[in-house]
């Protein structure tokens, strides 16, 4: 990951914002922060037990509601300097997220830059550095396991991958999530802008058309929703025919409908935000819906 995008060794003082790891933090942090209210995130890197081949239970951010400035701190704090413990990192993901007792429907999403390379019970400093067949193999059965568990896995490669497309591709297939329509089973990322669209994508796939909020709206008839990115308000439409409204008389969330639900799960609209004006105080948004 410290590598460029096509994987070549940085030169005396570094790739700068060309390298993998650079390109993984702004778009990641990017994604992150703009879909934190659909998407619960949480964090793991793998290794994090050692600098070679230790994957430790649980995970270095929780999931949870906002945790887009958790993550971007981690990120930030963290070098890339292990090798790649895919299996491994796999099998702790899915036990973390089977000991979460929400009710919301669960993914895992892996980003890496190549193969499994540690050793089926490598500790320590006894990793090797090259591709491992049992390991693809131990990965390709973990993903499966979790999908068995209910927990469907996406993929993503990030940069130039070349010798590891068979296996990220049966990876991806595993997981239940493989990229329709595209040239690879997995998403491939490229370079940064890649990366920002192949997150965005997935995050439409998974993200609910329904929205929480933190409580019954002071005035329930004073609400704006709308998705930032695109500047675009989002009518209330009691009709459920494209728009939203509340989804029962608690008013304490709202569903999206028709188009404007399609639009969220096809990764049109990637950051709803919901306004809530005060009793008698008309919200103003300085924008037209396009």
């Amino acid at each position: 990951m410290a590598n460029d995008d096509n994987d070549q060794p940085c030169r005396r003082g570094g790739c700068g914002a060309n390298s993998k790891w650079s390109e993984v933090t702004v778009a990641v942090t990017q994604v992150v922060t703009t879909t934190q209210a659909t998407v619960n995130w949480g964090l793991k890197f793998f290794a994090d037990a050692d600098n070679m081949c230790g994957v430790m239970p649980g995970v270095t951010v929780p999931v949870g509601p906002n945790s887009g400035m958790a993550i971007s701190n981690a990120i930030a704090r963290t070098a890339p300097s292990t090798d790649t413990p895919t299996r491994a990192a796999i099998e702790a993901g899915t036990a973390y997220l089977m000991s979460l007792t929400d009710p919301n429907p669960k993914y895992i999403l892996v980003a890496t830059d190549g193969e499994p390379n540690c050793p089926t019970g490598c500790i320590g400093n006894n990793c090797g550095a090259t591709p491992n067949p049992a390991e693809e193999t131990g990965s390709e059965m973990a993903v499966a396991a979790a999908v068995a568990a209910g927990i469907k896995v996406f993929v993503v490669g990030i940069g130039n991958v070349t010798s590891a497309v068979d296996t990220l591709n049966q990876l991806a297939i595993n997981g239940g999530e493989a990229q329709s329509g595209g040239g690879t089973s997995y998403y491939a990322a490229t370079d940064e802008a890649a990366l920002e669209t192949a997150l965005n994508q997935i995050v439409g796939k998974v993200a609910s058309c329904t929205l929480p909020l933190p409580g019954k709206p002071q005035d329930p008839t004073n609400v704006i929703v709308e998705d930032v990115p695109t500047k675009t308000k989002i009518p209330q439409d009691p009709a459920q025919g494209d728009g939203w409204d509340y989804t029962d008389a608690t008013q304490t969330a709202i569903q999206l409908y028709g188009p404007a639900c399609s639009k969220v799960t096809d990764g049109t609209y990637s950051n709803i935000e919901i306004l809530e004006g005060c009793p008698g105080t008309v919200i103003q948004i300085g924008f037209e819906a396009r």
